[in-house]
C-alpha cells in the first residue's frame, strides 16, 4: 500500500469539517472524520480509483474521489498519494483547484 500525505490545507479542511459538524455533535464529527480518513486510506491503497478531469495540462495528474457529499482531491507522486483538498461537492471545486494546484 502507498503512503499518503495530507497537505497543510487538507489538514485545515478536516479541522473545518470537524468544527462544523461538532456544532451539532462531537460524536458525529469524529465519525465523519474517520470515514473520510478511511477513504483516504482506500485511495492510498488504490491510487488510480479516482477519476481524472479533462482539462489537459491544467489538471495534470490531479484526481478526484467523491465520497458522500465530499470530494477528495489528490495526486500520486512516486509511490505516495498527496491529498491537497477535502471539500464539499457543492462548493466550487474549480476554485479550490485554482487556489491549491499549480498551473
Amino acid at each position: 500500500m502507498s503512503e499518503y500525505q495530507l497537505s497543510p490545507a487538507a489538514l485545515r479542511d478536516l479541522d473545518e469539517i470537524w468544527v462544523f459538524i461538532a456544532r451539532d455533535s462531537v460524536n458525529a464529527a469524529e465519525n465523519w472524520i474517520e470515514r473520510l480518513r478511511d477513504q483516504i486510506r482506500l485511495i492510498a491503497s488504490r491510487p488510480s480509483i479516482g477519476h481524472v478531469r479533462s482539462g489537459g495540462r491544467r489538471y495534470g495528474s490531479l484526481r478526484f474521489w467523491a465520497y458522500e457529499r465530499y470530494v477528495i482531491l489528490y495526486y500520486k507522486e512516486g509511490e505516495d498519494v498527496k491529498v491537497i483538498a477535502i471539500t464539499q461537492g457543492h462548493r466550487s471545486v474549480k476554485r479550490v483547484i485554482e487556489q491549491r494546484w499549480p498551473s
